[in-house]
């Protein structure tokens, strides 16, 4: 919880105290929506981007729900960030044996004519 307590040394104090009312169910929702180890710099990101770099917090009616599609959202855009990174790698460093599609052309086929 390191990197969320530091989220909460730069909030006001409305904040904090909204943070404070859902930060164990939110907590809980990263754990399995990304996995014990990445649900404390999952929700420090969403309290950071919705409670201290925003006001528009303070007119949200159901301030739970928004913040858990936010640990939502945050926890798919990393996943794809790192879907891309992956592939990335993969296509930048060529597997052993692996001949690249360009590199040459398959042998044509030819059939028997009718005679």
């Amino acid at each position: 919880m390191g990197a969320t307590v530091t989220s909460l040394r730069v909030m006001d104090q409305d904040a904090t105290a909204d943070y404070l009312k859902h930060a164990d169910d939110l907590l809980r929702f990263a754990s399995a929506v990304a996995g014990p180890s990445a649900a404390d710099d999952l929700v420090a990101a969403v309290v950071v981007r919705v409670l201290v770099e925003s006001d528009h917090w303070r007119s949200i009616t159901d301030l739970r729900g928004y913040l858990m599609r936010a640990v939502m959202n945050e926890a798919i855009d990393r996943q794809r960030s790192r879907a891309r990174r992956l592939r990335r790698e993969r296509n930048d460093s060529p597997h052993e044996g692996h001949v690249s599609p360009t590199a040459t052309s398959a042998p044509k086929c030819s059939t028997p004519s009718a005679a």
